[in-house]
């Protein structure tokens, strides 16, 4: 739930600093509107829409699973995001299935169904950016940063492998604190360097995460919620 409902709020984060908006209680209202969707308008397509019907920037997420017996392809999440060897996680709002729903993507959490809030969403996707900069500069050491710079694996390598491998060295980095690192909660002190400079380098904070995702995302479908 976390990982996608952090996935929606990098966008959200990525488009709030393509505009003018320089206040923080401006920025987290940008955030809760382009992750819900705009509750005045109907026609609203919030990110977290979006994802639900693999739309945009998020199409890459899933594989589409026919399903003889009732005629539908529901949306499955790629297992090389998830992990879990022989099970699916599908878009679905069937109890049975334990899929994902609109619920699961906007809710505070599993227990609490209150829409997640603007500065959470701020929150999280900072936690992202400051991930996806650790992971890139893994990767630059790694002889993966082939596939960064010119979009093309090692030999004998396929992109599953290449995912693993930024899993694997993430959750040993990420498992060994180290004295001065950063709070990888988000709910540590804000650092007001850190901030200044992500301030201005926002046009670039999606584009530092497509770096480490590569073909999976397609730049030219970037989404904004409509």
């Amino acid at each position: 739930m976390k990982e996608l409902q952090r996935t929606i709020a990098l966008q959200c984060y990525n488009e709030v600093f393509k505009g003018t908006s320089r206040s923080k209680q401006d920025q987290h209202k940008n955030c809760y509107t382009l992750f819900h969707g705009n509750p005045n308008d109907e026609d609203s397509y919030g990110f977290a829409k979006q994802l639900l019907e693999g739309l945009n920037m998020f199409a890459p997420l899933f594989e589409r699973e026919a399903n003889n017996a009732s005629g539908l392809t529901p949306l499955v999440l790629h297992q090389y995001y998830h992990c879990m060897n022989g099970t699916e996680i599908i878009v679905s709002n069937e109890s049975k299935h334990e899929g994902i729903t609109m619920s699961v993507l906007t809710a505070t959490s599993l227990q609490n169904k209150q829409l997640i809030a603007g500065r959470t969403i701020y929150d999280a996707a900072k936690l992202v950016v400051t991930n996806a900069r650790k992971a890139m500069a893994i990767v630059h050491k790694s002889e993966y940063q082939q596939y960064v710079e010119q979009g093309s694996l090692p030999s004998g390598k396929e992109i599953e492998d290449y995912y693993y491998f930024i899993r694997q060295e993430m959750y040993k980095l990420l498992k060994t604190p180290s004295i001065g690192d950063d709070d990888d909660t988000g709910n540590g002190k804000e650092d007001k360097n850190e901030e200044e400079e992500v301030t201005n380098d926002g046009d670039n904070i999606g584009t530092e995460v497509r770096d480490i995702l590569g073909d999976a995302v397609d730049d030219q479908n970037s989404p904004r919620a409509m």
